[in-house]
């Protein structure tokens, strides 16, 4: 099953064996980062980003800089506590 399939699922990117493979191809001069970028369902410029963070940091560049961090959008614990009940009421009024 392919990531996106399911309702609710995380989206993911290229893997970094996927990327450093078409790197090398382009510095090998077999690929355009046009056609690089395409082969990863991603824009140019979004391969050009890739490349320059596998040329500063090697495949520990190429990691999901997002993972392990909270969310800026989170809600606190108290005011999650507080939406639900609104949201039970609001239900329960309109049945």
């Amino acid at each position: 099953m392919e990531a996106g399939d399911e309702a609710g699922s995380v989206a993911r990117g290229p893997e970094n064996a996927e990327v450093s493979g078409l790197l090398s191809r382009w510095n090998g001069g077999d690929l355009s980062m046009m056609e690089a970028g395409e082969l990863l369902g991603m824009s140019e410029r979004q391969f050009r980003r890739y490349r320059e963070r596998y040329e500063e940091a090697g495949e520990a560049g190429l990691l999901d800089r997002r993972l392990g961090k909270l969310s800026t959008r989170r809600v606190p614990r108290r005011g999650s506590r507080r939406c639900w009940n609104f949201i039970a009421t609001a239900t329960l009024a309109g049945t």
